[in-house]
């Protein structure tokens, strides 16, 4: 009888421990290009960001007399949460540009750009979408770009850069960039760094 509830409790620890595994996911920022114009979820969440950006691009077309280039890079990763999904997305601002170390001395492949996080909850009773919410910015957001040999930025590569792992019950969102391209205590790295969201 005791060995029956001995063996009772130790697997009930376990499915625990397993349910509370299961609420964090880890993801790899990825890069995309995204229109400046057509409408997108990204659109959405760096509306004033891309409405600005605009201007600026047909303002220097018409001194230029050269076609406006209407997309950004945004680096994103999308988590599926209870609450509908959770989008990080992160790309330069007239105001704030994306910036590199390299003229310190550290690797090319450190960034720092803005970074929004967006809520989008689940569909309700009718069946109406709804539009994110940011939940979450930050002008200065450090990770680690892998571009591949021709300068296009390496989605599907074997390296690590920048992994994002998000626990769905504490809400937060945890940084671990590459320890070789962002030494501790010489990059000016988010490694180690967790965001607390709130939604």
């Amino acid at each position: 009888m005791m060995r029956a509830l001995l063996a009772l409790i130790a697997m009930l620890a376990c499915a625990g421990g397993n349910a509370a595994l299961a609420q964090e996911k880890t993801l790899s920022l990825s890069a995309m290009k995204v229109s400046l114009v057509e409408p997108s979820i990204y659109k959405t969440i760096w509306q004033d960001a891309f409405d600005k950006e605009l201007a600026l691009r047909k303002e220097l077309s018409a001194k230029t007399k050269r076609p406006v280039i209407a997309t950004v890079n945004v680096f994103q990763a999308i988590f599926e949460v209870p609450e509908g999904q959770v989008i990080v997305s992160s790309t330069g601002t007239p105001e704030v540009g994306c910036r590199t170390y390299q003229s310190i001395g550290l690797s090319s492949k450190l960034i720092t750009c803005p970074v929004r996080v967006a809520l989008v909850r689940n569909k309700g009773p009718a069946g109406a979408v709804n539009e994110p919410k940011v939940v979450y910015s930050k002008p200065d957001y450090t990770f680690v770009l892998n571009p591949n040999s021709r300068g296009e930025f390496d989605n599907g590569g074997e390296k690590v850069r920048t992994l994002l792992t998000l626990n769905s019950t504490t809400k937060s969102l945890f940084t671990h960039l590459d320890d070789e391209t962002a030494p501790k205590g010489i990059a000016p790295s988010a490694n180690d760094s967790t965001i607390k969201l709130s939604y």
